[in-house]
């Protein structure tokens, strides 16, 4: 992601991401079940928000990973992915 020493990401196979918050001292792994990158991502997204302490400049950065949207082969949008639950619970990602 882009968010330069303030956090970093690592994309892993089967639907691994890992992040680390140096500035907070603590990293974060989440594991998507079906194997796939995408809602992983947005997870990862949503955690580093909750917890990364970042300014409103900083988050506007992660807002194109909290809820990626869905388009099929010709470009028309099908979806979209939004991260859930408690974790993530928080009104900037229901906007």
């Amino acid at each position: 992601m882009i968010l330069g020493a303030r956090a970093f990401t690592k994309t892993g196979a089967e639907g691994a991401n890992c992040a680390a918050l140096p500035e907070r001292g603590f990293g974060i792994a989440v594991k998507a079940d079906d194997g796939g990158g995408r809602a992983a991502q947005a997870m990862i997204a949503a955690l580093i928000l909750r917890f990364g302490g970042f300014d409103e400049a900083l988050m506007a950065r992660l807002a194109p990973f909290l809820a990626p949207r869905l388009r099929n082969w010709r470009g028309v949008e099908v979806g979209a992915l939004r991260p859930a639950g408690p974790l993530v619970d928080d009104a900037r990602l229901h906007a």
